[in-house]
């Protein structure tokens, strides 16, 4: 290990903090939309409450919003056109893990 790098960076780390989520929807069902749109909006806050660390990350907030529509083509519903869009945002001081990611919950963008 590089001796820049403090060993205790890479001790274990305790969060706290909670979480708000709102949805509207008037899609006809939830198991085979055929029709309807959605709004949902989520809002978490958290903290660093490690107990004994001087190097504290502090607070950060995480927003998501997302837009989902069903729209059929047909007069019967059997071609439905069905989408969903979603942003999310980071405020605060924040480690790596906490950043928003890109498509899978596997890719991060730096």
């Amino acid at each position: 290990m590089s001796p820049d790098v403090n060993p205790a960076a890479f001790d274990g780390r305790l969060y706290g903090g909670g979480t708000i989520y709102a949805q509207l929807s008037t899609v006809d069902s939830a198991v085979y939309p055929r029709r309807g749109i959605g709004v949902e909006a989520t809002a978490t806050v958290r903290s660093d409450i490690t107990p004994g660390r001087d190097d504290r990350i502090g607070n950060s907030g995480f927003f998501t919003g997302a837009f989902v529509t069903h729209i059929p083509f047909d007069r019967d519903q059997r071609c439905i056109l069905s989408t969903r869009a979603r942003i999310q945002g980071i405020v605060g001081d924040y480690p790596f893990y906490f950043a928003p990611t890109g498509g899978a919950g596997d890719l991060r963008a730096y």
